[in-house]
């Protein structure tokens, strides 16, 4: 009976032991949870807080702008690819700067940069053996000698339009010839078109822009935007 006794002290004090390793092992697991859950919820908080305001900023701001971006590109693509028409061409020609446009001299051709169908030439049945131009507004030059030509623009191979302009000044400048002898006005349309016209005939430069300017002063060339 001893010995029984005795053995099942022993094992009492083993499965004590287990119990109380059960417990500690099982509280460090609390406490570590409870210290897990301290520190680690507010940095979840937080990354969610950043995640939230990137997604917000996202959809408010970047996804719009690549929208709009895209919807840009989209209508330029559009714009190039509908045809060409006469309004548009004349839009062009109002409105562009003469860097746009290069010059072949030998030629005596214009090209839009932008789309090298649309061309101007002066025309060759007349060139080097232009008609004289005689205005009193000519005289006002150093040169007073003056010629017509005839600028015929094209699109492709159709002809747009023709223009008549002035090489005035011993041949050194184009400008557009004034409503009258008496009126001396231009339209906006004729300043801009003569404008290309002689600043690349003299090597565009913005000296030429200045000069070119200064030649319509000096004939009393003014411009009315209402013609």
């Amino acid at each position: 009976m001893i010995y029984i006794k005795r053995v099942f002290d022993y094992i009492m004090q083993k499965i004590w032991k287990y119990r109380i390793l059960s417990f500690s092992i099982s509280a460090i697991f609390i406490i570590l949870g409870i210290i897990l859950a301290f520190f680690l919820n507010p940095f979840c908080i937080i990354i969610s807080g950043i995640s939230a305001i990137i997604e917000l900023f996202n959809e408010r701001l970047i996804l719009p702008r690549i929208e709009e971006i895209d919807s840009k590109g989209a209508d330029k693509h559009k714009e190039t690819t509908l045809p060409m028409t006469t309004d548009s061409v004349k839009n062009i020609l109002g409105t562009s700067y003469p860097n746009e446009w290069s010059y072949n001299d030998s030629q005596g051709v214009y090209t839009y940069k932008e789309d090298i169908d649309l061309t101007m030439k002066i025309k060759e049945d007349v060139r080097g053996n232009w008609e004289e131009f005689e205005e009193d507004w000519v005289r006002r030059f150093p040169d007073p000698s003056a010629k017509k030509i005839i600028v015929n623009v094209y699109y492709r191979s159709s002809i747009i339009e023709d223009y008549l302009f002035i090489l005035v000044d011993g041949g050194r400048y184009i400008l557009p010839p004034p409503k009258t002898l008496a009126d001396l006005r231009i339209s906006r349309f004729q300043y801009n078109l003569g404008r290309i016209l002689s600043c690349n005939y003299t090597f565009y430069n913005d000296y030429n822009l200045g000069e070119y300017d200064y030649k319509l002063n000096q004939a009393e060339i003014t411009i009315d935007d209402n013609l």
